[in-house]
């Protein structure tokens, strides 16, 4: 019961073009995802060496405490960068997966909830896409397309009044914010 014209949101933050962090020097891995040259296991071998590896071999485990954070890092951003591929793709329930590989490196990444979120309504997991949304809105509190999803999501699940309340959440934070404002009038009897 999707709404004709509707267009559920994605977080482009986490494509390949923003990749992983500079600050790792993650050229390789940015490329291997982007491009589909390599595989997810070529990726990690390649911050296993470059990373693990260099840390175990400090002297100063402070300093192999620091690569260890930036590798927990790189997985979730590589794993979100993967997914969001993956649902620009139309390939739902494999973006689906590498989303939750992405939150299971980085709980507090709303980004891979957002697109999560996005991907269950594909597949529609109704109940899935609410509760990723509405994590992904408790996070980010200022997004306005996180509630615009909510609302999209509710009104496929028969919810409108609910569906409305969204879509006026998403323009009360962004006022210019037109497929909100689109969503809000295609909802009938509001």
């Amino acid at each position: 019961a999707a709404i004709p014209g509707l267009r559920v949101f994605v977080n482009t933050n986490t494509g390949p073009a923003r990749g992983v962090r500079d600050s790792l020097g993650c050229a390789g891995l940015v490329y291997a995802f982007g491009d589909r040259a390599g595989s997810c296991r070529e990726a990690r071998v390649t911050l296993r060496q470059r990373y693990v590896y260099r840390g175990l071999l400090s002297r100063e485990r402070h300093e192999a405490g620091t690569f260890a954070k930036q590798i927990v890092d790189a997985y979730a951003q590589a794993a979100a960068s993967v997914g969001y591929d993956l649902l620009m793709t139309h390939q739902y329930p494999d973006a689906r997966a590498a989303l939750e590989v992405a939150m299971g490196w980085n709980a507090a990444s709303w980004e891979a909830r957002k697109n999560l979120g996005a991907a269950c309504y594909y597949m529609k997991d109704y109940p899935a896409a609410l509760d990723a949304s509405l994590r992904a809105e408790r996070m980010n509190g200022t997004d306005p397309e996180i509630p615009n999803n909510i609302g999209i999501v509710l009104y496929a699940q028969g919810r409108r009044p609910e569906a409305a309340a969204a879509f006026r959440r998403a323009l009360a934070r962004n006022p210019g914010f037109q497929a909100a404002r689109q969503n809000l009038r295609l909802v009938p009897g509001l």
